[in-house]
């Protein structure tokens, strides 16, 4: 259930820095009041302000007049709102609270990065939003080996808070007056930064699998809708067989499907580390359980072409035990809590 939110913010501090969005460059969303918050059926009470309230906001239409009108909609109704990031977009998401300042400054001193001429919003929470472009058809990981603690590369099919929303702390998210306005234009991420975090194949491999390719995988999950994965077991055997059908390649869209998930929306790290952690060893959930689910969802269309028999699937017989963590490297913990996947913070 969602529970009432308080008081809107006082007029003059709410929305201010949302007109530097150009609509016909950024793509904005309507989330959650900053306040707003959800008892779940473990009667743990989560944030929804950072959150959009549609379910789809991945695959939605957005045209520079539904921008438009999103910018009005969450100024009139003191909405938090969303900027969905496009393909040739990437935020620098720099968080404190989990260490994120020191990695910043290290991997910025590691690469001979000046992050002083970034346009950049001071989070809510005392963190940073650094904005850049990447090139036609570049692709990045959300997070770099050795720079994991509070530092993430966001691009297609995530979003981040956008300048005049309201952290559910109450502070608000406002631009940097230490960096470039934003309305001058968005750099191109520098040769340096683009290197080390272009997404390459073969990051998470495990040697086996690989039957879809990862456009085949975004393909698939664009027919699947996140809330109905809520059941974490459910959601972790889709990870699995997410995994295996791209053979560890297929990182980013299933993170980015994950986020689709309003309830979840800034849960990318733990997702990205159990991502990470599938091993495959045992192969006893493989691409063929992505088509059965597939199929399950009436989504047969998705499926790899002539890849499954539909009357066999021996690697599916009697699901997950949740007790034996031989096949996968899941923690005992994540096993344990059915809500191991939410940002709390």
């Amino acid at each position: 259930m969602i529970l009432a939110p308080g008081r809107v913010p006082r007029k003059g501090t709410h929305g201010a820095g949302f007109e530097r969005y150009d609509p016909k460059q950024f793509d904005t969303l309507p989330l959650h009041i900053w306040n707003a918050k959800k008892r779940l059926f473990s009667s743990k009470v989560v944030h929804l302000g950072k959150a959009p309230i549609e379910k789809r906001w991945t695959s939605k239409t957005i045209t520079p007049a539904i921008s438009r009108a999103t910018r009005r909609r969450c100024l009139g109704e003191g909405r938090n709102m969303g900027i969905r990031l496009r393909a040739n977009q990437v935020v620098v998401d720099v968080d404190p609270r989990n260490g994120g300042d020191k990695t910043f400054l290290t991997f910025c001193a590691d690469f001979g990065l000046d992050p002083s001429e970034w346009p950049c919003v001071i989070t809510g929470s005392g963190g940073w939003h650094f904005y850049l472009l990447l090139p036609d058809g570049a692709a990045v990981q959300e997070m770099v080996d050795g720079y994991e603690d509070g530092l993430e590369f966001k691009s297609l099919g995530r979003q981040v808070v956008a300048a005049g929303s309201r952290h559910p702390n109450g502070r608000l998210y406002r631009w940097s007056r230490e960096h470039p306005d934003i309305r001058d234009g968005v750099p191109m991420a520098p040769r340096r930064l683009l290197s080390t975090i272009r997404r390459t194949r073969g990051l998470n491999s495990t040697g086996a699998g690989g039957q879809f390719t990862v456009e085949q995988l975004e393909r698939a999950l664009s027919r699947l809708d996140a809330t109905d994965f809520r059941d974490e077991g459910n959601w972790r055997q889709l990870m699995f067989a997410c995994h295996h059908a791209t053979d560890g390649d297929g990182e980013y869209a299933f993170v980015a499907w994950s986020a689709s998930d309003p309830q979840f929306a800034g849960d990318s790290a733990s997702v990205i580390s159990r991502w990470r952690s599938c091993s495959n060893k045992a192969l006893s959930i493989t691409y063929r359980t992505l088509n059965r689910i597939l199929r399950e969802h009436d989504a047969e269309d998705a499926q790899v072409a002539g890849s499954v028999n539909f009357d066999d699937f021996p690697d599916d017989e009697g699901g997950i035990d949740a007790g034996d963590d031989t096949t996968f490297n899941i923690g005992q913990d994540q096993i344990d809590d059915p809500t191991w996947r939410l940002d709390n913070a």
